[in-house]
């Protein structure tokens, strides 16, 4: 898993990338043309999921003006599955907490995982089956190949004595977890971001005023200039620690007994790390219910590790089950960012005042906000540049 996110095939990537960050500013432009407000999530989740399609699959899902029926449909099949998949991830269970219930399936929770699991084998199926096709035209250029591609020659090189192989089970799951943990994981982050940012005008004033003299007025930000925006940074940092977007993080098993500050925990011991809490924690942090990214510019936090050497700080989780998507999802979360900010303008509808921006949480695995955020985009900059 982790050779597909080193640094070549970032590098391989970046002109996907590219394309879809110019799709998403001509999607708002034609929003403010219209005069209707941008729909965050929406862009968002257009944003990323065609990214990680593209990276994956090497093909859009959405937003394709010259799309067939068939594609469509294959588009509409996709964001149903993902949606699905999330509301059940997080769906609460009873028979998980009382086992003589589960038989029962009460809601039909259960029903519901074995007819998506069906959904998602036939897709992925038909996926697989039309870059087996493509494979049987001949050799594909190195940088023609996709994800699938990728793991495809592995699976059929790899030495038949080795004791873990690849199979396409493995594939599949492996092409699920890129889009369930690709899209909708970063589209909650930006969102509750730039919720913060709406929220907080003198944060989004010095945000401003950081692109503006990092980036300047003559061009739009480029991957290459997310190093060099501190604030930004921590902006993102904070929206991580107020905002985790896997609260739970992914769950962990005890493999022998042992004593966690004088709890003993017996072998076999679901486990799970509550960073929504560490977040909100006053021993953990000063203000911790205040959104400050300054917390981040100065003092001794200044270089906390987002990556899971820092326990109280742990979006990604840590180890070797933490997210092998960290360099990439978090350059798109962290461009796409600087990208709104210093390409446009925002303001609330007429009658919003930005203390006023509902800020409450849906249940669910990601926890993203109970109701959609929408603002008006002004173009900031010259208008060649878009």
């Amino acid at each position: 898993m982790l050779e597909l996110f080193t640094q070549r095939r970032m590098e391989a990537s970046q002109a996907v990338r590219d394309e879809e960050m110019h799709y998403m500013i001509r999607n708002v432009l034609n929003d403010t043309g219209k005069g209707q407000p941008v729909d965050f999530k929406l862009k968002l989740n257009s944003l990323t999921a065609n990214v990680v399609a593209r990276i994956v699959l090497n093909k859009r899902f959405t937003g394709c003006v010259d799309s067939t029926a068939e594609e469509e449909a294959e588009a509409h099949e996709f964001k149903e599955i993902i949606e699905e998949l999330f509301i059940l991830q997080g769906t609460f269970m009873i028979g998980d907490y009382i086992p003589w219930l589960r038989p029962l399936d009460l809601g039909g929770t259960e029903k519901r995982m074995k007819n998506l699991a069906k959904r998602i084998d036939a897709f992925l199926d038909g996926i697989i089956d039309e870059h087996e096709l493509k494979r049987q035209k001949g050799p594909i250029a190195e940088e023609d190949k996709d994800m699938i591609d990728v793991l495809l020659n592995e699976m059929y090189q790899q030495d038949p004595k080795e004791t873990h192989k690849i199979d396409m089970n493995n594939i599949k799951s492996t092409i699920l977890n890129m889009f369930a943990g690709g899209t909708d994981t970063s589209t909650v982050t930006m969102e509750w971001a730039m919720s913060e940012l709406l929220k907080n005008p003198p944060i989004m004033k010095k945000l401003k005023a950081e692109l503006d003299a990092v980036v300047g007025k003559d061009r739009l930000v480029q991957e290459t200039d997310v190093p060099n925006l501190k604030y930004l940074q921590a902006v993102i940092k904070e929206t991580f620690r107020l905002h985790p977007v896997g609260p739970l993080l992914v769950p962990h098993e005890s493999t022998h007994d042992c004593e966690v500050a004088g709890y003993q925990i017996p072998a076999g011991t679901r486990l799970y790390v509550n960073t929504w809490a560490i977040g909100r924690n006053p021993k953990a942090w000063d203000r911790p219910l205040e959104f400050d990214p300054e917390r981040f510019m100065t003092g001794p936090d200044i270089n906390i590790d987002i990556k899971g050497q820092d326990f109280r700080l742990l979006p990604f989780g840590s180890g070797r089950r933490g997210c092998p998507g960290i360099p990439l999802g978090l350059l798109i979360v962290q461009w796409t960012m600087a990208t709104l900010v210093h390409a446009f303008d925002w303001t609330l509808p007429e009658g919003q005042d930005p203390k006023d921006i509902d800020m409450t949480e849906a249940f669910g695995l990601t926890v993203p906000r109970a109701h959609a955020l929408f603002a008006y985009a002004k173009p900031r900059q010259a208008a060649h540049l878009y």
